[in-house]
């Protein structure tokens, strides 16, 4: 993800954000998690590029955003990793709530 500009746009984002949180779920080895998030993976593709044009997020600001999961999951730190995901999907709720002027 650090490795695109933000000149390559929303899309390029997004489908690097749906290959990440994939990625994430493989690492569950939880098959019943991996095959939901496989059927699901048009509907995600969706959502997410949905969000970061909503929010204007390109690549750069995604790879911030993602680097405190990456570096939890890298530390084998269980509770860090639940907190600090937990905090993203939060923080993109509350975001896309004040755009929406809630």
């Amino acid at each position: 993800m650090e490795a695109l500009r933000d000149e390559d746009g929303q899309a390029a984002a997004a489908k690097l954000d749906l290959e990440f949180h994939g990625l994430v779920c493989g690492m569950s080895r939880n098959r019943r998690l991996i095959g939901m998030f496989r059927g699901l993976d048009p509907l995600v593709w969706g959502l997410f590029l949905a969000v970061t044009s909503y929010l204007g997020l390109g690549p750069t600001v995604m790879a911030q955003r993602h680097r405190p999961i990456v570096e939890a999951l890298a530390a084998r730190d269980f509770e860090l990793a639940m907190r600090v995901v937990r905090e993203h999907y939060v923080r993109t709720a509350e975001e896309m709530l004040r755009q929406q002027g809630a």
